[in-house]
């Protein structure tokens, strides 16, 4: 491919994700989205989530983060129709904390799926024992709020407004996040509009033999990266002072770049705010790469293994029998 044509691409790819950061930030009522920057847009790979492009205005965390999104709608959605729009908060199923809310759209492009957009955004209240979700008494996610598995919020074109209903039912301020959920869709529409006037231009087969080069210069440049770092193993230990109900520290650590918050996960009374995906990405954002350079972050992440059960860094009350699981990996 020429380079004015792949720079020409990368630059529409990534003007289609801010300006859906942008649609989202100027439309959103929870002011932890619009000020806050507590939100994410991006493109998403149809056949495993994986990252083609990310908005610039969103938190850096979701980098990782959404893949693993998308990925779940993916395996937890049969038969994905046009204008169907899936909700999902749950943090064993592709989410972070409770109040993050993302949503994912399936992108059809003349009858076929090609790719999956997706937002996220950090609503002011998602029920719970208290406002805003964040109670250091919880010991137990089902005390933090709201839970939603990957669900269809619209169907081909038409909104589940049953669903619509027990979500607005189990929030303190409806009002507000009816306009976070309106600003979500609107987003992901943004996009949709974005990415089939690109396709329209160039075709399906140039834009995504474009997306490929991108996926290879962003694991070319992730090498040279990593190559500047010596052999040998490299490990780090801090400590918090406690889970908040039980005065003792919790250990956390990190061996070769992969953050290890065993400890903490296995010990800690009361939930960590902390998914799976989050310490893996930490690690590696922490090692001084240059991720605003690099084109796309798809091939980035693939040159990473965590060898660790997702039980290992989620909140460890739910389900009860993850402790077991987790004390036989660990051997303790």
């Amino acid at each position: 491919m020429d380079p004015i044509t792949l720079a020409v691409i990368q630059g529409s790819l990534e003007q289609i994700a801010d300006e859906m950061d942008a649609t989202l930030e100027r439309m959103a009522f929870s002011p932890v989205i619009s000020d806050g920057f507590d939100r994410a847009s991006g493109v998403y790979s149809r056949v495993d989530g994986e990252v083609i492009v990310q908005g610039p205005r969103g938190l850096p965390n979701f980098i990782y983060v959404m893949e693993f999104t998308v990925r779940c709608v993916i395996d937890h959605i049969d038969n994905p129709q046009p204008s169907d729009v899936y909700i999902v908060n749950d943090p064993y199923m592709g989410g972070t904390h409770l109040m993050d809310v993302k949503m994912v759209m399936p992108f059809f492009y003349r009858g076929k799926l090609t790719a999956y957009l997706a937002d996220t955004g950090h609503w002011t209240d998602i029920g719970g024992r208290v406002p805003g979700g964040f109670s250091t008494k919880a010991t137990e996610i089902y005390q933090e709020g709201l839970r939603l598995p990957p669900v269809r919020l619209i169907h081909e074109g038409r909104l589940n407004s049953e669903l619509l209903q027990v979500i607005l039912h189990n929030v303190r301020i409806p009002r507000e996040i009816r306009g976070d959920i309106i600003a979500q869709v609107t987003a992901l529409k943004v996009g949709h509009q974005r990415l089939t006037a690109l396709l329209d231009r160039y075709g399906e087969p140039t834009v995504f033999e474009a997306v490929n080069e991108l996926n290879n210069r962003s694991e070319n440049m992730m090498r040279d990266c990593l190559s500047t770092i010596p052999d040998g193993t490299y490990q780090f230990e801090d400590y918090l002072d406690s889970d908040g109900i039980e005065l003792r520290s919790l250990k956390s650590k990190v061996t070769r770049l992969i953050s290890i918050f065993q400890e903490a996960a296995l010990l800690a009374v009361v939930p960590l705010i902390v998914s799976w995906p989050q310490p893996f990405l930490l690690s590696i954002s922490h090692s001084n790469t240059p991720f605003p350079r690099f084109p796309s972050m798809r091939d980035v992440f693939g040159l990473f293994t965590s060898p660790f059960l997702p039980a290992l860094f989620s909140m460890p009350s739910y389900p009860d029998r993850l402790l077991a699981v987790q004390r036989k990996c660990l051997n303790v």
